[in-house]
């Protein structure tokens, strides 16, 4: 996970919002696009990530 720290911990906020896309992989047995303490322990918490978080699963099924 350390190519995706470094560039959250050094992008400039201020210069316009972060979004970054959700994987769809398993960390054990649980998605980490729905892993709260990924996405919001790791993430936000010890990254101090402030963008969005999206996911294109809607995308790929033609809605």
């Amino acid at each position: 996970m350390k190519p995706f720290e470094i560039v959250v911990k050094h992008f400039d906020f201020d210069n316009g919002p972060l979004p970054v896309m959700s994987s769809f992989t398993l960390i054990g047995p649980r998605y980490t696009r729905a892993n709260s303490d990924l996405l919001n322990g790791v993430l936000r918490g010890e990254w101090g990530f402030q963008g969005m978080v999206l996911t294109d699963w809607y995308g790929s099924y033609g809605y």
